[in-house]
């Protein structure tokens, strides 16, 4: 049955149509881990393809998607000893890593470029939300900190992080995303939303019980 569904995967990945017209089937192939595993890779090769200039097309990012939803086990892969990072790291949280990077480095337009990151960004909550939380969440205050996401982006991802979640949190969940929405860069705008207001409120009265 897997032989099978590999060889499905491989005759929609070499048809010359559009991989769009193949994404009910795609979908349900992806639910078995090896070919999710071998699509997911054959999605990362595509977009941080040296000659590929174009903006991730959605049907890459809804595989993404899917791929992180159906398989827990592919968040969590990698130790980078090289850079003493404890928190073990997905295969496609490093894709959208390097995928975020990718596109930050384009001599574009500003909106052109801001717009494709917050796609990726996108992506990065929809990981969060599947339990892929800590990582994530250092990762964006990281690159605000460094100056490689402005705070624009970072409330986007802020907000967007809030949309999906409701309390109770857990208290690993307050220790880590409750620095980033007090930020002094970004709190003034994003206290004026009312899910982040009912978050902080919720967060500190939680973390005094």
């Amino acid at each position: 049955m897997t032989r099978e569904r590999l060889e499905q995967l491989i005759s929609i990945l070499y048809s010359p149509d559009d991989l769009l017209l193949s994404l009910n089937d795609l979908l349900r192939l992806l639910k078995t881990p090896i070919v999710a595993a071998g699509l997911h890779h054959h999605v990362k090769s595509i977009l941080l393809r040296d000659d590929y200039l174009r903006e991730p097309q959605p049907v890459h990012l809804a595989l993404i998607d899917q791929i992180t939803t159906h398989h827990t086990n592919l968040h969590s892969r990698y130790l980078d000893i090289a850079l003493h990072i404890r928190d073990r790291k997905s295969r496609i949280f490093e894709s959208l890593c390097q995928l975020y990077d990718r596109q930050s480095s384009r001599s574009e337009v500003a909106e052109i470029v801001m717009a494709r990151q917050k796609s990726i960004i996108d992506r990065f909550c929809h990981l969060l939300f599947c339990g892929y939380v800590a990582p994530v969440v250092e990762h964006m205050a990281r690159m605000y900190q460094q100056s490689r996401m402005d705070s624009s982006l970072l409330r986007y991802f802020i907000l967007g992080t809030l949309e999906m979640i409701e309390p109770p949190y857990s208290r690993e969940f307050i220790t880590c995303f409750l620095p980033v929405v007090v930020d002094p860069g970004v709190y003034d705008q994003v206290n004026k939303n009312p899910l982040a207001r009912a978050f902080i409120d919720n967060a500190v009265a939680q973390s005094s019980s």
